[in-house]
């Protein structure tokens, strides 16, 4: 393994460890704020709860579900990472295969660099395709190229919505549920079983229409793509360039390998026209050897 591919390892390791403490913390917030409401009201209102359980016992009840959200929420937040990094290996592999065959078409390349160019150019257009890029402010434009600023907060919210509807779907369904339920409570002509039913016909309706609402914008910045910067486009139009240049590489390097066990088949192949004895091969002989040559050849390629 080469120091390029074991800094890549590094990093990607760093990357992993930050997304699965982000999402644990996250799924551990979420989970410890419901169950330690609960918690509360039974440790106050039950002296069944009390009594049957001790400290320790009650300690666990109170700390695992967030410790097992936690984990869950560290795992699966790392799992949906590794997925989005093949799905974008895919996307990236695709677009380079098809700008170097619209580039091997066009008629307007001559020579190598007008087909980088051409290529360059080909990768700008589908980042453009997969991207809408809001364009950087009056103030912030510079004569020596294009400069990194933050996506403004309306955009940034839209591509977390697009990227994490479910989790968009519990932060504000929770809520929304709690506020019927207060609002129901407040009521005091309506029995307990009232409240709740009312509270779950009122909270399923809310929370179906906030699904659906969602799905609908996650389709719409499906179709139409993600917000980004210029900055952020022209990023992306690097990484694909780096990635063909490492694919290339690679290509070459194999080649090479391959060349090499080439050269040697023939020298061995040729020096076996005679047997061990001196003897010189018959037609039979010479055809089997030369067959095994072949096979040889076909491995390889």
């Amino acid at each position: 393994m080469s120091s390029q591919e074991k800094l890549e390892q590094t990093q990607l390791g760093l990357e992993q460890t930050k997304v699965g403490l982000n999402e644990g913390l996250l799924a551990a917030a979420a989970t410890a704020v419901p169950t330690t409401l609960a918690w509360l009201h039974f440790y106050k209102n039950s002296p069944t709860f009390v009594a049957r359980t001790n400290v320790s016992s009650r300690t666990a009840v109170l700390v695992m579900p967030p410790l097992f959200a936690f984990a869950l929420g560290a795992e699966l937040g790392i799992a949906g990472m590794n997925n989005h990094k093949e799905v974008e290996q895919n996307n990236t592999a695709e677009t380079i295969i098809w700008a170097e065959r619209m580039a091997d078409k066009s008629s307007k390349v001559t020579n190598e660099n007008e087909r980088n160019d051409r290529i360059s150019d080909l990768y700008k257009m589908e980042v453009g395709r997969n991207l809408r890029i809001i364009p950087n402010p009056d103030h912030l434009k510079s004569s020596s190229g294009i400069v990194d600023h933050p996506l403004p907060f309306p955009y940034r919210l839209a591509n977390f919505v697009a990227d994490n509807p479910f989790k968009v779907l519990v932060g504000v369904g929770f809520p929304l549920v709690g506020y019927v339920f207060s609002k129901e409570a407040s009521k005091t002509h309506l029995q307990f079983q009232q409240m709740i039913l009312h509270t779950r016909v009122i909270g399923q309706f809310t929370v179906i229409t906030c699904l659906l609402t969602l799905m609908g914008f996650k389709d719409y910045m499906d179709s139409n793509g993600r917000f980004a910067t210029e900055f952020e486009a022209a990023c992306e139009v690097s990484e694909i360039a780096l990635a063909r240049q490492k694919l290339i590489q690679s290509l070459k390097r194999k080649e090479t390998a391959a060349l090499l066990e080439v050269q040697k088949i023939p020298s061995v192949t040729n020096e076996m026209d005679v047997n061990k004895e001196g003897r010189a091969l018959s037609v039979q002989e010479i055809m089997e050897r030369k067959h095994d040559k072949d096979q040889a050849l076909q491995k390889l390629k």
